[in-house]
């Protein structure tokens, strides 16, 4: 169970979350989702790996067959087919999305001060 009567997410729901994003193909695919409508199937496996060019696309897609997709599926966050090879948004998405969303939103301005030094950084130096 991932939420609690709460309607809040409980620890494995986050833990879940966090391990799912933790994979790179599976951010790709959540974070093209996001900026999708709700009811659109993206194609794979370019969603997941956009620079992979057409000779590789037979080894990612037995990888994402085998390995991404049935994970995110069980988890609720996509539905995905074969034929054609697509992908969507899943009951549960709503709860990884607004993540990504959060993550991404505050990204810039948790990431900017790293990148050309901040108040903490400065005071370190001293």
């Amino acid at each position: 169970m991932y939420r609690t009567e709460e309607n809040k997410l409980d620890s494995g729901g986050w833990d879940n979350i966090f391990y799912q994003l933790s994979f790179q193909p599976r951010r790709r695919i959540i974070e093209s989702l996001v900026a999708t409508p709700e009811t659109q199937h993206l194609p794979l496996p370019v969603s997941a790996y956009p620079s992979a060019d057409q000779h590789q696309n037979e080894k990612l897609t037995t990888i994402l067959q085998h390995s991404h997709l049935p994970e995110l599926a069980e988890a609720g966050y996509i539905q995905w087919e074969t034929e054609p090879f697509t992908v969507e948004q899943g009951p549960r998405f709503d709860e990884i999305a607004r993540v990504v969303t959060l993550l991404k939103d505050a990204g810039a301005e948790f990431l900017e001060p790293a990148r050309t030094g901040s108040d903490y950084t400065e005071y370190d130096r001293e």
